[in-house]
């Protein structure tokens, strides 16, 4: 008998020495130092704070995604770059150079679509007519891609190539959650459980992307080899610091509104999860990391926020 409560007194000994090394290897917290607000010369809730690759200009939306500013932070200019209705949702940077790409709205009961890709001078080009379903822009070295969704998807490439040839493989998400893949003029659909996926993002090299799932989770796949893998709970999930990592947020809601959200980044290597920031108190969300790495911005309470990670 005394043998056997020796044994479990060590299980249990061993049990929480494993578990406190594994909190201390995969969570770690409140590791965002420098931590100060963002000064803007314009008032209101931010949304989507994303640097461009200068690291210059920081681009923002407002409440419900409704138009897309760029602020110069060596400066503090700001510019209006769009008004339109949704065009603060899914914008993406040019990999190399200050150009954005954007969805832009307009009407009511029957909303139309277009794609556009704007300077940060403020110029604004228009890259695709009014369409009824189109999917968010994606950048393929200078070149928009984009895919007019109806009976037949539609592949489309605006750009100094603006043809498909310049297209090697590409995945998109359906206004119905399927994953669709096209390969120069082919296009494929993936099936994976009936999960429900959207807001596709994708590494700097296009080798690899992340999808949002219905389901609550971040799925991290290869273009190429077609693996799709789930590596974590949450939202708003960006690539960082050269693709070796994924930054996100974790929020929980009491089924109306949201209630506590921190931020989280996933290190694709060693598939390990560090955490942020642990305030109950403070709602952080939708972060993003400059290209130099340790930089990143988020919104907090509607307010954009900078800080350097650990």
């Amino acid at each position: 008998m005394k043998r056997l409560i020796f044994i479990v007194i060590l299980f249990l000994t061993f049990s929480c020495f494993v578990s406190s090394q594994e909190k201390k290897t995969i969570y770690e917290k409140n590791l965002i130092s420098s931590k100060e607000s963002v000064q803007t010369p314009i008032e209101g809730k931010f949304l989507s704070p994303l640097a461009s690759p200068s690291g210059k200009i920081l681009a923002f939306s407002k409440d419900n995604f409704k138009g897309i500013y760029l602020l110069n932070l060596e400066t503090g200019k700001i510019i209006e770059l769009t008004d339109l209705e949704g065009s603060g949702f899914g914008y993406e940077w040019q990999e190399f150079e200050d150009v954005l790409a954007f969805r832009g709205s307009i009407g009511n009961l029957k909303r139309k679509h277009f794609i556009c890709v704007g300077h940060p001078d403020g110029v604004v080009e228009v890259a695709s007519p009014l369409l009824q379903t189109v999917s968010l822009p994606v950048w393929i070295d200078e070149n928009v891609a984009f895919v007019v969704w109806g009976k037949n998807a539609i592949l489309k490439i605006v750009g100094p190539t603006k043809n498909e040839s310049c297209l090697k493989k590409i995945l998109f998400t359906s206004p119905e959650g399927k994953i669709v893949n096209f390969k120069e003029k082919e296009r494929e659909e993936s099936k994976v459980d009936g999960k429900v996926f959207f807001l596709p993002r994708y590494s700097r090299d296009g080798k690899n992307f992340i999808l949002h799932c219905l389901d609550g989770g971040i799925y991290y796949g290869s273009i190429y080899d077609g693996s799709l893998k789930k590596v974590a709970e949450g939202g708003e999930a960006r690539f960082g610091r050269d693709d070796s990592v994924i930054i996100f947020e974790k929020t929980k809601d009491d089924g109306h509104i949201i209630t506590e959200s921190d931020l989280f980044l996933y290190d694709i290597k060693s598939e390990k999860t560090f955490q942020l920031t642990d305030t109950k108190e403070i709602i952080e969300r939708m972060p993003s990391m400059a290209n130099d790495g340790h930089t990143i911005f988020w919104v907090e309470d509607g307010k954009i926020m900078r800080g350097v990670v650990k």
